[in-house]
Protein backbone atom coordinates (compact mmCIF):
# COMPACT_ATOMS: atom_id res chain seq x y z
CA UNK A 1 0.00 0.00 0.00
CA UNK A 2 2.57 2.07 0.98
CA UNK A 3 6.17 2.98 -1.55
CA UNK A 4 7.74 1.64 1.57
CA UNK A 5 6.16 -1.64 1.35
CA UNK A 6 6.63 -1.25 5.57
CA UNK A 7 3.19 -1.82 7.66
CA UNK A 8 1.11 -0.66 9.66
CA UNK A 9 -0.33 1.88 6.76
CA UNK A 10 -3.83 3.27 6.42
CA UNK A 11 -4.87 4.22 2.90
CA UNK A 12 -7.58 6.80 3.16
CA UNK A 13 -10.80 7.63 0.98
CA UNK A 14 -8.77 9.71 -1.32
CA UNK A 15 -6.00 7.53 -1.95
CA UNK A 16 -3.85 9.25 0.52
CA UNK A 17 -1.63 6.68 2.36
CA UNK A 18 -0.20 7.17 6.50
CA UNK A 19 2.21 5.37 7.74
CA UNK A 20 3.54 4.27 11.21
CA UNK A 21 1.93 3.59 13.90
CA UNK A 22 1.85 6.71 16.00
CA UNK A 23 1.16 9.21 12.80
CA UNK A 24 -2.10 6.60 12.22
CA UNK A 25 -2.66 6.85 15.79
CA UNK A 26 -2.43 10.75 15.34
CA UNK A 27 -4.78 10.76 12.35
CA UNK A 28 -7.54 8.96 14.09
CA UNK A 29 -7.48 11.08 16.87
CA UNK A 30 -8.26 14.00 15.46
CA UNK A 31 -10.84 12.22 13.38
CA UNK A 32 -12.55 10.56 16.14
CA UNK A 33 -11.42 12.18 19.31
CA UNK A 34 -13.86 10.80 21.76
CA UNK A 35 -12.71 8.77 23.41
CA UNK A 36 -8.92 9.77 22.71
CA UNK A 37 -6.46 7.52 21.73
CA UNK A 38 -3.30 9.60 22.77
CA UNK A 39 -4.23 11.25 26.61
CA UNK A 40 -6.84 14.54 27.20
CA UNK A 41 -4.05 16.11 29.36
CA UNK A 42 -0.80 17.32 28.93
CA UNK A 43 0.28 15.08 31.24
CA UNK A 44 -1.54 12.07 29.59
CA UNK A 45 -0.59 12.79 26.14
CA UNK A 46 3.28 13.27 27.75
CA UNK A 47 3.39 9.99 29.66
CA UNK A 48 1.81 7.81 26.47
CA UNK A 49 4.52 9.52 24.47
CA UNK A 50 6.69 8.60 26.97
CA UNK A 51 5.86 4.45 26.69
CA UNK A 52 5.52 5.18 23.15
CA UNK A 53 9.14 5.94 22.60
CA UNK A 54 10.52 3.83 25.77
CA UNK A 55 8.51 0.56 24.05
CA UNK A 56 10.00 1.14 20.60
CA UNK A 57 13.21 2.26 21.49
CA UNK A 58 14.03 0.20 24.59
CA UNK A 59 12.14 -3.52 23.24
CA UNK A 60 10.91 -3.08 19.69
CA UNK A 61 15.00 -2.09 18.21
CA UNK A 62 16.76 -4.73 20.22
CA UNK A 63 14.14 -7.66 19.31
CA UNK A 64 14.39 -6.76 15.83
CA UNK A 65 18.65 -6.87 16.53
CA UNK A 66 18.15 -10.12 17.38
CA UNK A 67 15.74 -11.66 14.97
CA UNK A 68 17.13 -10.32 11.88
CA UNK A 69 20.74 -11.10 13.09
CA UNK A 70 19.90 -14.02 14.66
CA UNK A 71 17.58 -16.41 12.56
CA UNK A 72 18.11 -18.12 8.89
CA UNK A 73 15.05 -16.78 7.60
CA UNK A 74 16.26 -13.43 8.10
CA UNK A 75 19.10 -13.32 6.19
CA UNK A 76 17.07 -11.64 3.06
CA UNK A 77 16.13 -8.59 5.55
CA UNK A 78 20.09 -8.45 6.81
CA UNK A 79 22.31 -10.12 4.32
CA UNK A 80 24.94 -9.69 6.56
CA UNK A 81 23.87 -11.31 9.77
CA UNK A 82 25.93 -10.50 12.78
CA UNK A 83 25.83 -13.43 15.47
CA UNK A 84 27.32 -11.13 18.26
CA UNK A 85 24.49 -8.08 17.48
CA UNK A 86 21.86 -11.06 17.96
CA UNK A 87 23.44 -12.43 21.01
CA UNK A 88 24.06 -8.68 22.47
CA UNK A 89 20.16 -7.96 21.43
CA UNK A 90 19.05 -10.40 23.18
CA UNK A 91 20.74 -9.23 26.24
CA UNK A 92 18.88 -5.85 26.01
CA UNK A 93 15.89 -7.59 24.73
CA UNK A 94 15.73 -9.71 28.09
CA UNK A 95 16.16 -6.79 30.05
CA UNK A 96 13.80 -4.19 28.53
CA UNK A 97 11.15 -6.93 29.13
CA UNK A 98 12.28 -7.17 32.63
CA UNK A 99 11.35 -3.75 33.53
CA UNK A 100 8.81 -3.23 31.42
CA UNK A 101 6.93 -6.29 33.27
CA UNK A 102 8.31 -4.54 37.07
CA UNK A 103 6.74 -1.49 35.48
CA UNK A 104 3.20 -3.53 34.70
CA UNK A 105 3.53 -5.34 38.27
CA UNK A 106 2.83 -1.90 40.07
CA UNK A 107 0.16 -1.12 38.32
CA UNK A 108 -2.64 -1.88 35.66
CA UNK A 109 -1.49 1.13 33.98
CA UNK A 110 1.44 2.80 32.35
CA UNK A 111 0.40 5.86 31.85
CA UNK A 112 -2.20 7.66 33.79
CA UNK A 113 -5.21 6.02 34.91
CA UNK A 114 -6.36 4.59 31.73
CA UNK A 115 -3.34 3.79 29.26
Amino acid sequence: VNSLQRVPSLELDDGTVIGESRAICTYLESVFPETNLMGETALERAQIEMWDRRIELMLMMSIAGWFRHGHPGAAALEPVQIKEWSEFSKGTTLKAADYFDEVLGQTEYVAGDRF
